[in-house]
């Protein structure tokens, strides 16, 4: 089953309700469904919860897009931030195995992450995975040696101080924005530190996706030569969370 672009798609919690609107469809999901009442033009709408929403999904999409939702619903910042991990726990941990993309949802719930940035973080997390790489940190607070950087990079694997930053246009061309990225850039390579772009192109396109995986191996192959003093060292320029 997909869900088709031309249509409204409702989340129901009662299998009676039926739409009386040629363009939208009511989806029954047999588990818990919380829902709040907004009230518009006279009218009673009932909104459901983000986490109700997403498990629905997980029938449509595949396991890597539910993680991705899933980790939407954990931004970092306070004001994206829908959810917590153990709420998300509560209700994935209580889904009974009839529900439709149950496996998948579980799947998501055990590769989400808290505190992400964004949904190409995400994805470029997976694919690393994938590759069988270990999951890099998810936005390590970097302060350098005396604590006198204040940066968070996007994902890295921080004993070995390679970073990778997701080249995103909406957030990335702006001056201000272009100036701290630079300034991040050099305070990490200054450290010691080797950062890895990543565009949307080099996420989607196979061939480019092969050349970035081929080079993290490389350049992970290199700094595990470190010895366990300078790991730490590296490991050190990062706050403890």
């Amino acid at each position: 089953m997909v869900l088709r672009r031309d249509r409204v798609h409702i989340l129901s919690a009662s299998r009676s309700e039926r739409s009386r609107i040629s363009s939208a469809d009511y989806h029954f999901l047999n588990s818990r469904v919380f829902t709040e009442i907004v009230s518009y033009a006279g009218i009673d709408i009932r909104v459901t919860d983000p986490i109700s929403t997403c498990i629905h999904m997980a029938q449509f999409c595949t396991r890597e897009e539910i993680t991705v939702l899933f980790d939407q619903l954990l931004r970092r910042h306070q004001k994206n931030k829908m959810s917590d991990y153990r709420e998300l726990e509560e209700r994935i941990s209580s889904l009974p195995p009839q529900v439709n993309g149950s496996k998948r949802a579980r799947w998501a719930w055990r590769h989400c992450r808290m505190n992400t940035d964004s949904s190409m973080e995400t994805r470029l997390r997976l694919i690393l995975e994938a590759a069988r790489f270990p999951t890099p940190e998810v936005n390590p607070h970097f302060v350098g040696k005396t604590g006198q950087y204040d940066f968070y990079m996007d994902l890295a694997y921080c004993s070995l101080a390679i970073a990778f930053e997701y080249q995103g246009v909406e957030f990335h061309t702006g001056e201000s924005w272009l100036t701290q990225d630079s300034m991040k850039a050099i305070a990490f390579m200054n450290s010691g530190g080797l950062i890895i772009p990543v565009t949307k192109e080099q996420l989607s396109d196979e061939s480019m996706k092969k050349r970035l995986i081929d080079t993290v191996r490389s350049l992970r192959r290199q700094r595990m030569r470190l010895s366990g003093r300078q790991r730490a060292g590296y490991a050190a320029l990062f706050e403890k969370t």
